[in-house]
Order: C-alpha cells, then sequence, then structure tokens
C-alpha cells in the first residue's frame, strides 16, 4: 500500500511552491505520494509543469475552485 504525505502551501508565491515541494519529496520514501495543495491554475498548472521538467512523477492534479491537488512522487 502506498504511503500519503500532505503540504499544505495554499498562498504561497511561486517558485517557494515549487521548492517546499522538492524539499518534502526528498523527506519521503520513493515510491510514497506527497499530495501538496497549492492555488489553483495558473499556479497549479505552473508547478505541474516545473515538477515534470524536474524529472518528478505527477501523477495527477485535481482542481477546486479555492486551491489544486497536486499528487507526485520522487523519480
Amino acid at each position: 500500500m502506498e504511503q500519503k504525505a500532505v503540504i499544505d502551501l495554499r498562498g504561497q508565491a511561486c517558485p517557494m511552491n515549487f521548492v517546499r515541494i522538492k524539499l518534502a519529496l526528498e523527506k519521503i520514501q520513493r515510491g510514497h505520494i506527497l499530495l501538496a495543495l497549492v492555488d489553483p491554475e495558473p499556479v497549479s498548472a505552473d508547478v505541474e509543469r516545473s515538477l515534470a521538467a524536474q524529472g518528478y512523477s505527477v501523477h495527477s492534479r485535481h482542481e477546486t475552485p479555492d486551491h489544486a491537488i497536486i499528487a507526485v512522487s520522487r523519480p
């Protein structure tokens, strides 16, 4: 069963939200999922693109009116 961790970065400006996600990913085991709560579009799309460009595995992005949840793991 995969383990999940959560980090709430709503209200955090770019690129600090991306940096904090990377730091959080380094603290969890490979294969575990980090659920990152960030501001909705366009911030969530920018964070997702940046994570994918850095080689992280983005599993999903779910948008709500007030935030987005990005599920990501280490390569």
